[in-house]
């Protein structure tokens, strides 16, 4: 049976034909979940023409669409599902599931694995260091466990029970931190963490949400913080109020303040930007 993928889409007509057409057809089945868009928008449309099974959800989010993608699912939902970001693409595309498949096959209980993540879209000096240096912190936070290893442009689960997909089902709408919130929410029932340490479980992906390293450099490091989580929040979806970071959701407020919330806030920095 094939394997299916979930790729949560927002205003993706651009990027979501590339994903697509990246998928090995004879071993994952695409379902794409185009949320917060008019019905039958340009995003449905491509994803379609691609041969992609499309799930069209009122509400925008990357959160809900995931869930929304899992309920499409039923009881399938409970065996091995692969999530990529609709500006993402398997760097090998034949290789990509069994190696991701392949990190979760000696776990017993539920489990979520993560891979690597290649910056394309963006200047080849600043893809080459942000690429390096994901890597780098992604590798070691695996090595220690640290569920922000994870990261959803590139993530596969291994839900197994109903209980724990429940679980993952009644979280509520976050950004950022989604992806981690659901890692975090499947460790905490009992589940493990895996990390595809392979090119062939790799996935090259838009850089275009990052600024650019030149707009960084001679930045304090308090104004980096602040500005890589306006370009997230900016990007929120409407009603969407929490982030997940550190283990907590923080509320929007919290933002500008950055007492009490200079550990998460340098941490969520060094995986990410």
């Amino acid at each position: 049976m094939k394997t299916p993928v979930v790729i949560a889409a927002y205003e993706e007509a651009a990027y979501i034909g590339q994903a697509l057409q990246h998928l090995d057809a004879q071993t994952v089945e695409p379902v794409v979940v185009v949320n917060g868009e008019e019905r039958h928008g340009p995003t449905a449309r491509a994803a379609a023409e691609c041969g992609a099974r499309v799930i069209e959800h009122e509400l925008q989010g990357k959160l809900p669409a995931i869930q929304a993608g899992l309920r499409s699912l039923g009881e399938r939902a409970l065996e091995p599902v692969l999530f990529l970001d609709a500006d993402s693409r398997p760097l090998f595309p034949r290789r990509w599931s069994a190696t991701m498949l392949g990190a979760m096959q000696a776990a017993d209980t539920a489990a979520v694995v993560g891979g690597h993540r290649i910056f394309n879209d963006g200047p080849l000096l600043d893809n080459s260091y942000r690429t390096v240096r994901t890597y780098q912190d992604k590798r070691r936070m695996a090595e220690q466990h640290d569920t922000r290893a994870i990261s959803g442009a590139n993530m596969g689960l291994w839900l197994r029970s109903t209980h724990v997909l429940n679980k993952v089902m009644q979280l509520e709408p976050t950004w950022p931190g989604e992806d981690w919130l659901i890692a975090d929410t499947i460790v905490e029932q009992g589940g493990s963490l895996h990390y595809a340490d392979s090119l062939k479980g790799s996935v090259k992906t838009s850089a275009r949400s990052n600024p650019p390293i030149k707009e960084l450099v001679g930045i304090p490091v308090e104004e980096r913080r602040r500005l890589f989580f306006q370009r997230y929040i900016e990007r929120a979806a409407p009603g969407t109020q929490f982030a997940y970071i550190e283990g907590k959701l923080w509320p929007y407020s919290e933002f500008s303040l950055l007492n009490g919330m200079e550990p998460a806030m340098q941490a969520a920095e060094q995986a990410v930007v």
